[in-house]
């Protein structure tokens, strides 16, 4: 018993260190913290989920999580116009009061998120890492402004978890598990975006994809969600129409 309360002692020693180091290098008044499975913070959709982690580490509101969440993603590599309709989206997403939801990754992500925050927005960012961390390491700024603006930073990762190659799968999956529909703006048929796709799908979540009416090809991801059952979004009140309960081609 002795030796377990010293471990126990030491643990929590350990991981003050960790928050109060992580607090002063960012400049986040808020501590990384933990819940679990059979505890009250625990988001609730993901209790109905058979592979749901055991642990959620936050930072942030963890409440946000029980709210209306659209995950908002698609691919790194775009053009600055894919990049300005992602922000639209973003900000369309906010007005209709939905938490937008990705990974933080560059591109699309990191455009959805700010186009929310614009709008006044809560979003929740999912890493692939521990949450001392952040990924990829230019969007601190980002991360930063997402927290002050009353939102959530989320990972299944204890601290200390570098984010690795396959860890970002998994965290497409928590991706997918943690919202209530999934919108794509632009991604191929082989890219990590397709992960959260066919993990939604898995999880009967309702999907669509955006259709611009003036890209005479759409990329093949959003080819390959159309054919399976994907709704496709044409123009911003398709978007507002399928936020609130539609489904089908808008």
């Amino acid at each position: 018993m002795q030796r377990r309360n010293a471990l126990h002692f030491c643990l929590r020693r350990i991981w003050h260190t960790v928050n109060e180091k992580y607090k002063k290098k960012k400049g986040i008044n808020m501590e990384i913290k933990c819940t679990k499975k059979c505890e009250k913070e625990y988001p609730k959709r993901l209790l109905k989920m058979e592979n749901a982690p055991n642990k959620l580490y936050y930072l942030g509101d963890i409440l946000l999580l029980d709210k209306n969440i659209v995950a908002l993603i698609g691919k790194r590599d775009v053009s600055e116009k894919v990049m300005k309709t992602t922000k639209r989206c973003g900000e369309i997403l906010a007005e209709c009061g939905t938490v937008v939801l990705n990974g933080l990754a560059i591109g699309c992500d990191t455009a959805g998120l700010e186009g929310a925050l614009t709008a006044g927005g809560k979003c929740v960012a999912v890493m692939p890492c521990g949450l001392d961390y952040v990924y990829p390491k230019c969007n601190e700024a980002l991360l930063k402004k997402i927290l002050q603006n009353g939102g959530c930073i989320v990972s299944e990762y204890e601290v200390g978890t570098r984010p690795e190659r396959w860890r970002f799968v998994a965290r497409d999956r928590i991706q997918a598990m943690l919202s209530d529909k999934i919108v794509v703006v632009e991604c191929e048929e082989k890219s990590g975006t397709m992960h959260t796709v066919k993990a939604g799908m898995e999880y009967g979540k309702s999907l669509a994809c955006i259709v611009r009416a003036k890209e005479p090809v759409l990329p093949s991801g959003n080819i390959w969600m159309l054919k399976n059952g994907a709704a496709g979004l044409k123009g911003e009140n398709a978007l507002r129409k399928f936020v609130n309960g539609a489904t089908g081609m808008m």
